[in-house]
């Protein structure tokens, strides 16, 4: 073999062991970035990218597409989604050039641009299309859905204003599991949940940056043991007026009116517990639904009597221990805390330092044990759905 032989077996053996090496480089980048999958818009038939309101993970070897047509009569719509590394890298050029035309029912429609791109979202934009605008001139892209099994089973996203967060809050049912609810919120309320985290834990979460809720749900699962019992030393219960008097002549008496099977009576009223949870104004609604207001407490005697039903509530394990308190119908209108009716107050029972925050916490919210200021003491409160539930009453007539 002579030199120029020679020179060619050490140039294929050296190429040979360039290309596997380069081989080797390209398949560890393919794996370790891939590993977790970027997160891609994935929509059909929009007029612009940014429409596009749903989010998927892609697989370990895929990456974000955006592909842009023109209809035979000069119209544009995208689609978007995640696309094999392999067919991007070898099918991005051609998509651009390509004449081929693509039918479907809407007619005739040319595929102009194809672009590629491996980071998380970034197919926003494309094609000529504006990505995402810089952060100080919009909000956070928040996740968007409710009734969603886990803090990050949601695959809707929203783009936020820019005095918005992104929230995750969990609801809970008393028959049936927790389930988380994501969307955008004012960052005001945000910071007040940051604020009142010195009051009381809650199941609910926020942050500002893009897609920022995660890790919620390992920390608040529901909890399924009843509450430690709760001693009566604090205020005696109050015995029930009887619904029957002493009978009068059955001619001419016309029996007493009683309350429904899943309300209290006291008095001359109807109470209903709540066991699911509302916003203040949900509550008040579904009271007038039911005949009534969210309950009115006139006195002592009254707001005992609530008490001593909350207590064998939780002694009888009724009362998830996440459950904050419950509404009552004490609430701010033009800086005074008055009752469902239009009237002023005649009795509060609020605990220390209560009420405060007027501007953003005018609800009355009776605190159970363990709860800010607890021991069934009144505190004002924002209006918060997924942690309170609510007291109906209903007057019989």
């Amino acid at each position: 073999m002579n030199s120029y032989d020679m020179s060619l077996v050490t140039l294929r053996t050296n190429s040979m062991g360039f290309i596997i090496t380069i081989g080797v480089l390209i398949s560890l980048c393919v794996v370790f970035r891939g590993a977790d999958g970027v997160k891609c818009f994935t929509c059909d038939r929009m007029a612009y990218p940014r429409d596009c309101p749903y989010i998927a993970e892609c697989g370990q070897h895929e990456e974000c597409y955006l592909r842009k047509y023109e209809t035979v009569d000069g119209h544009e719509f995208f689609t978007s989604g995640c696309r094999d590394r392999l067919m991007c890298n070898t099918l991005g050029k051609r998509d651009v050039d390509s004449t081929l035309v693509e039918r479907s029912n809407f007619g005739q429609e040319i595929p102009v641009c194809q672009e590629c791109c491996d980071t998380d979202h970034c197919n926003y934009g494309g094609c000529g299309e504006p990505g995402f605008p810089p952060r100080g001139s919009r909000g956070p892209i928040c996740y968007n859905c409710k009734q969603q099994q886990t803090d990050s089973s949601c695959n809707e996203v929203a783009v936020c204003g820019r005095d918005q967060a992104c929230f995750v809050q969990v609801a809970y049912d008393v028959i049936y599991d927790h389930v988380y609810n994501s969307y955008c919120g004012t960052v005001d309320i945000c910071n007040r949940i940051s604020l009142v985290g010195r009051k009381r834990s809650l199941p609910v979460h926020c942050c500002t940056d893009d897609l920022c809720i995660s890790g919620f749900n390992s920390t608040h699962a529901q909890s399924t043991s009843a509450p430690a019992a709760v001693t009566s030393a604090a205020t005696p219960a109050v015995t029930v007026a009887p619904v029957t008097a002493t009978p009068a002549p059955a001619s001419t008496t016309t029996p007493a009116p009683r309350c429904p099977p899943i309300t209290s009576q006291f008095r001359n009223s109807c109470y209903y517990f709540s066991t699911e949870v509302k916003y203040w104004s949900q509550g008040q609604q579904i009271c007038i639904a039911r005949g009534g207001n969210l309950v009115a407490i006139d006195d002592k005697a009254e707001n005992d009597f609530i008490i001593s039903q909350l207590k064998q509530k939780l002694a009888n394990g009724e009362i998830p221990a996440t459950i904050w308190g419950y509404y009552i119908g004490a609430h701010i209108v033009n800086g005074h805390w008055q009752k469902p009716d239009g009237t002023r107050l005649t009795f509060t029972n609020w605990g220390p330092g209560e009420p405060d925050l007027p501007h953003t916490q005018p609800y009355g919210l009776i605190f159970l044990p363990g709860q800010y200021v607890g021991n069934y003491f009144w505190g004002s409160n924002a209006d918060i759905d997924g942690v309170e539930r609510y007291i109906c009453e209903i007057k019989l007539h």
